[in-house]
């Protein structure tokens, strides 16, 4: 398995070498993690980086380096990296004002995008038809996928 890094930007930085276990979590409701255990080289501590993106060739998902933890001694020399999934980028943005939609929960997702500060390089795909009925109204939240994930089919009810 081939652990690819990029910055911020997708810039190609390079290939993690010589890593010792990548625990990769899907969710259903929420955005994924991961936790890399990697060799603590010059070259792993430079690509692996707070705010670098992996992913793992082939995968649909990526994620973002957050948290991380060195560990060094006389018989390890490892480093420790944990991060969320690229959904989790929304966490990261607040809602202003007070907003209520009316409409399809496809739509809902969507507004919820469109209405908060934005996303660096962020395409959307077309839309897949769900033709689910969602009425909500937010003030001053973060639109986390978490939270529009678990509330948003509930409200759909």
């Amino acid at each position: 398995m081939e652990i690819r890094v990029y910055d911020k930007n997708l810039i190609f930085l390079g290939v993690v070498e010589d890593f010792k276990s990548l625990i990769w979590t899907r969710k259903y409701y929420e955005p994924g993690n991961f936790e890399l255990h990697a060799a603590g080289t010059d070259k792993n501590i430079q690509l692996l980086q707070p705010g670098n993106i992996i992913t793992k060739r082939g995968a649909k998902e990526a994620g973002i380096i957050g948290a991380y933890t060195d560990q060094e001694g006389s018989d390890t020399n490892q480093i420790v990296r944990k991060g969320n999934f690229l959904g989790s980028y929304m966490s990261r943005r607040i809602l202003h004002y007070t907003h209520n939609f009316s409409g399809t929960y496809e739509d809902g997702m969507r507004y919820l995008q469109q209405n908060v500060e934005a996303i660096p390089l962020l395409e959307l795909g077309e839309k897949c038809g769900d033709a689910t009925q969602v009425c909500f109204q937010t003030t001053w939240k973060t639109p986390s996928p978490e939270r529009c994930l678990r509330n948003l089919p509930r409200v759909a009810d």
